[in-house]
């Protein structure tokens, strides 16, 4: 690192000036410290999405780092803001906030009339060449640029106003810098010298060359007379002291200036819980002592029974809380919750808060921690302080409500969403970097299709101009390209959001979004509420209003104690299809071995099927020792009570903590340190101190070295991949949930579910055909009958017209409203009053919305003359006229169902299968009920109607998976990495035949795949 010389650059962007930079925020503090920069600010444009990560990594290397920003003017002019004081970052948020609300989404225009009351505590810059001066010197016109600057004079005052001086080896940049020096003269200011960086090294131009093409919509290739090429040159890189210098042997004062400059900007971004608002208590009552009465309301009813251990558990929670300044957060989660319950919203607590007694008092979780033995301290505690983390599932058709109402609770400037930024993966590398090079739209997307599923493994193309695109879009990667929505994080503060940190409008309608997304935020521990939508909840709130509606009877899921046999038995029998969580292949393999038979087993079987623990090989020892093929062991006595749930083998992240705490006397808090510190990347050096401490209180108790060695092995091992059982278990709820209504209510619960499709693994007309075999009848789709949603019609499903290709829901309910005064008569009759186009009548006719008003074939034939009769308004007699018809041979039945699935997705009959099952015959494949017959390791043929695509997970080693579905149910298929190879082609067909050998009877049964065929 070069020593520090006199020199502070104070114009740099960084890639959040989205296609107008190319470093990371802490690329730019990492090469200031490396060239001796004292100090550098960040000045994107428009924004602050970078200073929470740009201020931490500048200060550990040792650069002061100042915040700033590139304001675009109403005029489209340039000016340069650094904040100096708190008061100026305050007022440059506010400024940020303002240019973004006054301009279409995506662009900013900031209207000078908001600069004379926010400029306190600012130190302005006159910018780069798009200044409001140097732009007019540009021109030549003089007094334009006197006035400008002097406007600006009176704007900030003298001691706060800097000439900016560029000297980027531009033509005309020498005399541009000496003029705009003769100026401050003129006006007594100082100049200062920036670099208006955009990239660390001149090998970076290329790329920035690259977002200034997309930014413009312009190929590197065109000319455009009158702008610039691209790019004007390569000098927009960040310098050093010496390099600084060298530019301005004529005014080193430009320089050394930006040293005055950078002494002064003392301004942070804000941090901490300060920005919550308080929550309104009753008299007499703060939030910690609101929130304690709340907290003791609910143990009575919640523990009937263990009064006592709850009241111990409820007063520590309480008190770290209290020390945490949380209350106020608890407060105002469990108002949306309070909210939700008035509603009839149905929302569920997930994450580590499941942890918390209290969470679970105030209705915030249906997690019962004392019963699970989970450890409050994964979730909060002194030692590792922090934000916390509530997660409310809520049901996806009405979390909008919910987020409206947190804007309306608060006020639309105290309360914005969360940002995300998206950022480019390979597939838009490519497609951006090839229009920037002027590619053949055909090459690009090409390849660009290619690297649409990774799996896919794109082979290195021979094409020199597709290898420069290549190279170039790889250069591209990882950098934000626009701003995105969170799913469901939510910011609340107590004064105006505006002044903490910008607001700029969402894409979405009556939504606002701050400029810093969830890690940003976490990292300057401000807490944030993620309202997330899940259409699982939506699927079961539609199945309990359905049972209401039609049976009359209320449920009330969170009165459900978890232990009905017919649940399991539904569970065990692996026909989970459409069960949340536990209908995937991966779950449904581990059934026949898990049987869960309690609450307990499905947290389990919850927790297995994950990365983690699939990396981690905690899965086989678990299953092994579950069905009893090897020993339950435990390296330490002391360690059954932590692990005795799992089998000896570390599953949960909170048994770590037990661990930690049972074996070597870490307080849970500090426990939760060292799983943070053993689950991190780049932590060596704690985790080393961690080691140390925990041998060293493991001997303390008793323990012998060599022990303490293994289990602190044990732990280092498993503790990154281990999977939260607070989360698990909050998932385990809705599997239940879900699993109960459909075995008490199956035609509401597989409606709700198809009302919501496509959601979890399955398409619409595989959740169709598990509902056929569980017993649910089906009603076909009708113009006269059919509502806009499915619905259940005396115990039979009736498809609903929104699920037509071209209809939707908003247009299938006008459609409802229309024939409410009176049926449709005739196809005649609907294609007058309905006012359709004629592409979605005929699918309504081709899904059989009609055939109980004439044949469908003949139907269709009979739709020109429809709509020729509807243009004949002043005819409407027309209508009841009898025309000469042509004599058409009507549809077969197996013609109908296919031309049904292919206007809708359903069949609303046969399963699709079964339209092949001769086809299926003579290609020798046995039935499922001759499979289910056979023993493990039997050769057989299996065909059947690929279920859910191809999954190949990155855990599998190559080995990719398949789920067959007959019509009497689901077969799985596993292909290892040659049988892929060899079948990819027929992978990517609706109908497959398998050869293959038979790994387990089921249900449901597996395959091993020696070939692949389509049918």
């Amino acid at each position: 690192m070069t020593a520090p010389g006199p020199y502070c650059e104070l114009h740099a962007h960084s890639h959040f000036s989205l296609l107008d930079g190319v470093p990371a925020p802490e690329q730019l503090a990492e090469r200031a410290a490396e060239l001796g920069l004292r100090a550098i600010a960040l000045t994107d444009h428009n924004a602050l999405y970078g200073v929470v990560p740009f201020c931490e990594r500048a200060r550990a290397r040792g650069v002061r780092p100042l915040i700033g920003a590139e304001l675009t003017l109403e005029d489209g002019a340039h000016l340069t803001l650094l904040a100096e004081t708190q008061a100026g970052y305050r007022h440059l948020s506010q400024l940020v906030t303002a240019a973004q609300h006054n301009a279409p989404k995506g662009e900013a225009r900031l209207p000078w009339a908001e600069l004379p009351a926010r400029t306190a505590g600012l130190i302005g810059l006159t910018g780069c060449r798009q200044g409001p001066v140097a732009r007019r010197v540009l021109a030549g016109d003089e007094a334009g640029a006197r006035h400008a600057l002097g406007q600006l004079c009176d704007l900030f005052g003298p001691r706060n106003l800097y000439v900016e001086v560029q000297r980027s080896l531009r033509r005309g940049d020498g005399r541009l810098s000496r003029r705009l020096a003769e100026l401050a003269a003129g006006f007594q200011l100082k100049v200062v010298a920036t670099g208006n960086v955009h990239y660390l090294t001149r090998e970076e131009a290329e790329v920035q060359a690259v977002l200034a093409a997309v930014r413009e919509r312009r190929p590197l290739t065109a000319r455009t007379s009158g702008r610039p090429p691209w790019p004007p040159n390569h000098e927009s890189f960040l310098r050093g002291p010496a390099a600084m210098l060298a530019l301005y042997p004529d005014l080193p004062e430009a320089v050394t200036n930006t040293l005055e400059v950078a002494e002064r900007c003392t301004a942070a971004p804000p941090a901490g819980l300060q920005v919550l608002p308080a929550f309104p208590t009753p008299a007499g009552l703060d939030a910690p002592a609101y929130l304690r009465r709340l907290g003791l309301a609910a143990l009575p009813r919640r523990y009937p029974h263990h009064a006592a251990r709850a009241r111990t558990q409820l007063e520590l929670e309480l008190r770290v809380i209290e020390e945490l300044g949380l209350a106020n957060y608890f407060l105002i989660v469990w108002d949306i919750v309070q909210f939700c319950q008035r509603r009839g919203i149905l929302c569920h607590g997930r994450g580590s808060a499941a942890n918390s007694l209290v969470a679970y008092l105030l209705g915030l979780t249906a997690v019962d921690p004392l019963a699970q033995g989970l450890v409050f301290e994964r979730f909060l505690s002194v030692e590792h302080g922090g934000t916390p983390d509530i997660d409310l599932d809520i049901d996806a058709a009405r979390r909008e409500r919910v987020i409206q109402y947190v804007y309306e609770r608060w006020g639309r400037e105290h309360a914005a969403m969360a940002c995300t930024y998206v950022t480019y993966r390979m597939p838009s590398a490519l497609r951006d970097a090839g229009f920037a090079l002027g590619l053949k739209p055909e090459l690009v997307e090409a390849l660009a299709q290619q690297h649409e599923h990774p799996a896919a493994e794109p082979a290195a193309p021979s094409d020199p101009a597709a290898q420069q695109l290549l190279a170039l879009a790889q250069r591209l990667l990882g950098r934000p390209r626009h701003l995105g929505l969170h799913n469901g994080g939510m910011i609340i503060a107590g004064e105006p959001l505006a002044g903490l940190i910008p607001v700029e409008p969402a894409a979405m309608e009556a939504r606002t979004v701050v400029q810093w997304d969830k890690a940003h935020l976490e990292q300057a521990g401000i807490v944030k509420i993620d309202l997330l939508g899940l259409r699982m909840l939506a699927a079961i709130a539609d199945t309990v209003a359905l049972v209401r509606a039609a049976r009359g009877e209320v449920i009330d899921l969170h009165a459900l104690d978890f232990r009905e046999r017919a649940v399991y038995d539904q569970i065990c029998s692996g026909q989970t299809i459409g069960l949340f969580q536990v209908e995937s292949g991966a779950q449904a393999s581990l059934i026949p071995a898990l049987q869960p038979r309690c609450f307990q087993d499905l947290v389990v079987e919850v927790s297995l099927i994950r990365p983690g623990p699939l990396q981690g090989n905690m899965v086989k020892p678990f299953i092994r020792r579950r069905r009893g093929l090897e020993p339950v062991t435990y390296p330490h006595p002391a360690l059954r009570p932590a692990l005795a749930e799992t089998l000896g083998v570390i599953v949960f992240q909170e048994q770590v903590l037990k661990i930690a705490r049972d074996l070597a006397g870490f307080a849970p808090g500090r426990g939760e340190l060292l799983r943070r510190a053993l689950s991190g990347k780049d932590a060596e050096a704690a985790v080393e101190a961690f080691r140390l401490e925990f041998l060293r209180g493991a001997i303390d108790r008793g323990v012998d070295g060599e022990t303490a060695r293994q289990v602190w092995g044990l732990i280092r091992g498993f503790a990154g991949y281990s999977f939260s059982k607070a989360h698990a278990a909050a998932f385990a709820v809705i599997v239940y949930w879900s699993a109960w209504l459909r075995v008490r209510f199956p035609a509401e619960y597989f409606c709700g579910l198809l009302r919501h499709a496509p959601l979890g693994t399955y398409p619409a007309h595989v959740l169709e055909a598990e509902a056929r075999r569980a017993g649910v009848k089906f009603r076909p789709f009708d113009i006269n009958h059919s509502l806009a949603k499915p619905t259940v019609e005396a115990g039979a499903i009736r498809h609903g017209l929104g699920a037509v290709k071209g209809i939707g829901e908003a247009t299938a309910e006008r459609l409802v409203q229309v024939r409410a005064g009176q049926p449709f008569r005739s196809l005649a009759d609907f294609v007058q009053r309905a006012g359709l186009e004629r592409k979605p009548v005929e699918a309504l006719v081709l899904a059989g919305a009609f055939d109980r008003l004439g044949e469908r074939r003949q139907l269709l034939w009979d739709l020109a003359e429809a709509f020729e009769m509807t243009r004949r308004a002043a005819q409407p007699a027309l209508l009841a006229v009898p025309e000469e018809r042509a004599a058409l041979a009507p549809f077969t039945p197996e013609r109908k169902v296919a031309l049904t699935f292919a206007a809708t997705g359903l069949t609303a009959g046969p399963h699709l299968a079964a339209l092949r099952q001769d086809a299926f015959a003579r290609a020798g494949c046995l039935a499922l009920p001759q499979l289910l017959r056979l023993r493990p390791g039997a050769r057989v043929r299996v065909g059947g109607l690929v279920a859910d695509g191809l999954r190949r997970p990155p855990t599998a080693k190559g080995t990719s998976f398949i789920r067959l579905e007959t019509p009497a149910g689901i077969i799985d298929v596993i292909i290892p990495p040659a049988v892929y190879a060899e079948g990819r082609a027929a992978l990517r067909t609706a109908f497959l035949v398998v050869d293959g050998e038979l790994q387990r009877a089921g249900p449901p049964p597996s395959v091993l795949a020696k070939r692949v065929d389509a049918l």
